[in-house]
């Protein structure tokens, strides 16, 4: 063939894309996003839809098809003023770019499309979502948003030949303002149907839902309803600081855990804290079988901080009372220093109330030390905290109080004049250098309170709001992962030689739960225990449901946990029991539940749900954990099949 009929060719094709801009576009987004989600796991997977999420994604095809021709025919009425025309081309090119680059990176790296949780994220912190940015974009993905951008200008510029679509072109637009008022109705009245959409429907759904969050205040949480507890005057109690940690695994603290599976070595990035274990005449006590009730920080604070069980009843979170408010039943000054902002489910307006004296979170300490919009260096917190016990020392006033690091938080971050994170995520050197930084802070922390002369009177208990999934890392990734490396926590606690010299029983009780299923749920009780407020009914079940380690380690030894509740929703939803040494995960980036001997089985590589007699037996007590708690029966309803409970 001639250059000239090449050229012929390919003049001729531009004209046809040109011609059918829109459709092309809409097509090629579809196809991309389809393609993508192939490779997620749970149900945003298209190989594990049914017919009402086909039914979904198809009207969000046809609304993406009538929109993008509506597009272009709003820009083809400005084309009389070439400048205008020309500026909102590019306006909307690179107002897609972006929002469909993001919303791909978001699918790839969390297998679920960004919903408007997300876009209040960007919006409330968008330093981290800078920071993010940095550590995660590489060359190719700058060059592919900067196409996608082209593209878009290219395909939305008028045709040479408007006639060339014409009745069809006039159908469609007539047709897409039907459908996409439809649409906007329905993402107005039902936030289900954004997921799953195409990329760019959900889109626009996140930022209409967005909107309506914003300008009705909508929480989408039940109103905080709490009676105050009947306040005592403290009469000898010690003083009780927590620690909590953020995306802290077991195995980066304490040596010989046996499903770890890094290079992680506790002595060098924990040389403080990992050699607590042997200090049991000092007063440490540690926990090797701790977990977190949950994978996600939104739904695991509450469950240490104020001892929600995430799989009990829906409306816990608003009648929930507060490591603060049973601190105020005894008449402590209460504090809270964190790292992290702590409005993350509105935990902030529930628990950070009038029963809290000082409260420094990262959005108050981030101004001083810039690490994020609200993302504070954890040097300063503990700083902070510090001058705060110095405060409360020289008053000589009983306290309660928490103080809760950040820096281990994936990309991870091991304190001033330290570089900047590069690298793929879960990188297990970068890693270990943010478990060293605040494994320093931490020994800081308890050097201050023997200076202050407070060690012969604070009890100080220690845990991670969850684990974390390293290199090698295995898939689903953490926020809806229920492995070991995900759940395991170190929960160490110190308790003054004096204190368990004048209660005899607190020792063997701590003892007795070393081998235990420790879980963040019960912390609180075991500070309700400390401050001798056992008798008090709303701090006992139906209201408080975890296990004291005052209290007597059950026969039956067994814990729960969930990441998706009453207050946080994901694409992937699940739960995970352990009873013993046996545990199960039940989940929806599964085809069928799972069970591993953890005994035998410590890191979890054979499911054991194709043995009858091992599933018959796990069944007896999934059924009882499931019909027990409202939010668990809620969650199996929600991911069908996949649980084993009708």
């Amino acid at each position: 063939m001639s250059p000239s009929a090449w050229r012929s060719r390919v003049r001729a094709l531009a004209a046809w894309l040109r011609a059918y801009g829109p459709l092309v576009l809409a097509v090629s987004l579809i196809v991309a996003d389809v393609a993508l989600r192939h490779r997620a796991v749970g149900y945003e997977n298209p190989r594990r839809w049914g017919g009402k999420e086909l039914l979904v994604y198809s009207i969000g095809c046809v609304w993406s098809l009538a929109t993008w021709s509506l597009a272009r025919e709003a820009l083809w009425r400005f084309v009389g003023r070439p400048r205008l025309f020309r500026a909102l081309r590019v306006a909307l090119a690179a107002l897609t770019a972006v929002l469909i680059s993001v919303s791909f990176a978001y699918l790839k790296n969390f297998d679920q499309a960004p919903s408007w949780q997300v876009l209040n994220f960007a919006v409330s912190e968008p330093m981290w979502l800078i920071r993010l940015g940095i550590w995660g974009l590489k060359p190719s993905d700058l060059v592919t948003f900067l196409l996608l951008g082209l593209a878009v200008h290219w395909l939305l510029a008028p045709p040479e030949a408007p006639r060339v679509i014409g009745k069809l072109r006039r159908a469609l637009t007539r047709g897409g303002a039907v459908l996409y008022l439809a649409f906007t109705g329905l993402i107005t009245a039902v936030p289900g149907m954004q997921s799953p959409l195409p990329v760019d429907a959900n889109a626009a759904a996140a930022i209409v839902q967005y909107g309506l969050g914003q300008g009705l205040s909508q929480r989408h949480l039940v109103a905080p309803a709490r009676p105050p507890l009947t306040s005592r005057p403290h009469e000898g109690q010690p003083n009780v600081l927590v620690i909590v940690h953020e995306s802290l695994r077991a195995d980066a603290v304490f040596t010989g855990l046996d499903y770890a599976n890094t290079t992680l070595d506790p002595k060098q990035v924990s040389p403080y804290q990992s050699a607590l274990v042997s200090k049991r005449a000092d007063g440490f006590f540690v926990f090797p079988f701790a977990r977190s009730n949950a994978t996600a920080t939104e739904s695991s604070l509450p469950s240490i901080l104020s001892g929600v069980d995430l799989g009990g009843e829906s409306q816990a979170y608003g009648r929930a009372q507060s490591l603060w408010s049973v601190g105020k039943a005894r008449g402590a000054s209460t504090f809270l220093f964190a790292a992290e902002a702590y409005s993350w489910s509105h935990f902030d307006e529930y628990f950070i109330d009038g029963n809290v004296d000082k409260a420094l979170t990262g959005t108050e300490l981030s101004e001083a030390v810039p690490m994020g919009s609200t993302s504070a260096d954890d040097g300063a917190v503990v700083d902070a905290a510090i001058s705060h016990l110095e405060e409360l020392t020289r008053r000589r006033a009983f306290f309660v109080g928490a103080i809760h690091f950040d820096a281990t938080h994936l990309p991870g971050w091991a304190g001033p004049g330290t570089p900047q994170f590069r690298g793929e995520p879960g990188e297990v050197e970068s890693y270990g250098r943010a478990v060293r930084y605040i494994d320093g802070l931490v020994e800081r922390i308890m050097g201050a309170l023997s200076r202050l002369g407070l060690l012969e009177n604070t009890v100080v208990l220690v845990t991670s709001d969850h684990g974390e999934n390293l290199i090698p890392r295995r898939t689903p990734d953490r926020l809806g992962a229920y492995y070991e490396p995900t759940v395991r926590i170190p929960v160490w606690a110190y308790v003054p030689p004096p204190l368990l010299q004048r209660n005899p029983d607190w020792g063997p009780m701590l003892d007795a739960w070393r081998p235990g299923n420790v879980q963040n749920q019960d912390l609180l009780p075991t500070v309700r225990d400390f401050l001798s407020l056992r008798d008090e009914p709303r701090l006992n079940p139906p209201h408080l449901t975890g296990r004291s380690l005052l209290g007597p380690r059950p026969e039956i030894d067994q814990m729960a946990g969930q990441s998706t509740c009453a207050f946080r929703a994901w694409a992937l939803e699940g739960f995970f029991l352990v009873r013993g040494r046996v545990k199960v995960i039940v989940s929806n980036d599964q085809a069928t539940p799972q069970i591993y001997d953890l005994e035998a089985d410590p890191k979890e590589q054979r499911n054991l749900w194709s043995d009858p007699e091992r599933q018959r037996e796990a069944l007896v007590w999934i059924r009882e954990a499931v019909e027990a708690g409202e939010e668990r029966r809620a969650l199996c309803r929600r991911i069908g099949s996949v649980c084993p409970v009708p």
